[in-house]
């Protein structure tokens, strides 16, 4: 399928090509995860806890990551936009991209011997001190992170296709990635005719080893030509303090939103516990069924900041808008449908990752509760996708940020002072998340998003 102009071409078409591949991208990463689970699983009891402790970091991780990545998305993406009015603007182009990459390299560094230095006070916070599981996620965790320049180059080099209208080599990327990770995991891992035993370092080793293999392939096809972004011949002009602040002003504020996001749900986790192995074991069961929502919208939003970026920088606002809308109808239609079908049938759902009767009930409960919150998340979701689009990123940030934190009180008034149980932290999160997705939906309507129309060109096709 030949690729649609997302200056001029069907917006419902364009945005499912772009759409699809990002989405399977994301099916693809947290099916991998489930396989690194199994794995370690098979290890040892020990293997399992210790690098789902070390799941936090390594989460905050790509957040931050997502300073540069987002940053880079949706400025370059803008540049393109202009330099398809003004073939001079193709310059900035360039520089946002090689600048993206320098930054992403500088901010991989600092992660990783941030990691490496404070790694064990940090996941000794979480577990405590006299935990064995201190020792064992470190050394995961650590070995991980000495990758962690790869792993921004490769976000950053997946931001930049994008940025281009490019979904399909970063999906490809990913499939070459959790490929080789899902075939290295065992033989690291047990070990097998000359490959040592290496345990839970097998699985990071087997991890880095696939994405250094994943990136060098995308680097390759850049350095042939083989896509549509390409290293600028010349290195003049490249190097900008603007350009750096724009990435860092677009980035930083869903950064940080997402870094207290997950901040959140480790303050959480100790009332999670409080309430024994079936509630831990139900929010996990919870997140998977959720991820759903998630991966659908969050591929749909990534292509709307392509979309929305490149034409907001050819100054077609006007079909902006209607990329904006017709991206909110794609998750309100998904998303409230998976909704539907939690608060319905929880059942058949939440037993296809356990037997437990005591696991399946309060899981059921959790799933029930948290399904009118889909609407809202989905929709949230997209929503920040069309900010970012925009370059407007931190409306997002001042309603995320609150909404998370307040999780935490409310979680802890109805569980204990309202006698709900731990029912009350499920009941928090969803009303946190449907108080956000209304919020959010406000601003969209509001217009809060949308740019000067006086300087827009119609639109070249029906919209």
């Amino acid at each position: 399928m030949q690729s649609p102009d997302i200056l001029q071409g069907d917006i419902k078409k364009c945005l499912f090509y772009l759409s699809v591949p990002l989405v399977c991208s994301m099916f693809m990463d947290t099916f991998n995860t489930i396989i690194d689970a199994l794995w370690l699983g098979k290890s040892s009891t020990e293997a399992l806890a210790a690098v789902n402790l070390a799941a936090f970091p390594i989460w905050m991780m790509y957040a931050v990551m997502g300073i540069v990545c987002v940053g880079v998305n949706s400025l370059l993406a803008q540049k393109i936009g202009e330099a398809s009015i003004s073939p001079k603007n193709q310059s900035d182009a360039d520089a946002v991209a090689s600048l993206g990459i320098g930054m992403s390299l500088c901010l991989g560094v600092i992660l990783a011997a941030g990691v490496i230095w404070k790694g064990r006070s940090l996941l000794a916070f979480m577990a405590g001190p006299d935990s064995p599981l201190v020792d064992l996620g470190y050394s995961y965790l650590a070995f991980i992170f000495l990758f962690a320049p790869i792993y921004s180059l490769s976000e950053v080099l997946m931001a930049i296709l994008r940025a281009h209208g490019d979904t399909k080599t970063p999906m490809h990327a990913y499939f070459i990635g959790c490929g080789l990770n899902i075939v290295l995991d065992p033989l690291f891992i047990f070990g097998w005719g000359p490959i040592p035993r290496w345990d839970i370092l097998g699985a990071a080793l087997a991890s880095n080893v696939a994405f250094l293999i994943a990136t060098l392939w995308m680097l390759w096809l850049i350095g042939r030509g083989r896509l549509k972004y390409r290293l600028p011949a010349s290195r003049q002009r490249c190097f900008s303090w603007s350009i750096i602040g724009s990435i860092l002003r677009i980035g930083s504020p869903p950064a940080l939103a997402s870094c207290v996001f997950s901040a959140v749900y480790m303050l959480l986790s100790p009332t999670i516990s409080s309430f024994g192995t079936p509630a831990v074991a139900a929010i996990g069961i919870g997140h998977k069924l959720e991820s759903a929502t998630y991966l659908f919208c969050y591929g749909v939003a990534m292509a709307c900041v392509t979309m929305i970026g490149q034409n907001i920088g050819a100054r077609q606002y006007e079909r902006a808008k209607a990329i904006a809308w017709t991206g909110v109808r794609f998750a309100l239609l998904f998303s409230s449908a998976l909704g539907l079908l939690f608060w319905l049938s929880p059942e058949p759902l939440t037993a296809l990752f356990s037997s437990d009767p005591n696991v399946l009930s309060e899981a059921n409960n959790y799933v029930t509760i948290l399904a009118p919150a889909q609407l809202f998340a989905g929709v949230c979701v997209l929503i920040d996708g069309i900010f970012a689009g925009v370059g407007k990123t931190w409306p997002c940030m001042c309603v995320s940020i609150p909404c998370s934190l307040m999780r935490v009180p409310i979680a802890y008034w109805v569980t204990y002072h309202l006698n709900a149980g731990v029912s009350g932290v499920w009941i928090a999160i969803s009303a946190m998340c449907i108080l956000r997705g209304a919020i959010m939906a406000c601003l969209f309507v509001g217009g809060v998003w949308e740019q000067d129309e006086s300087k827009a060109v119609p639109a070249q096709a029906p919209v």
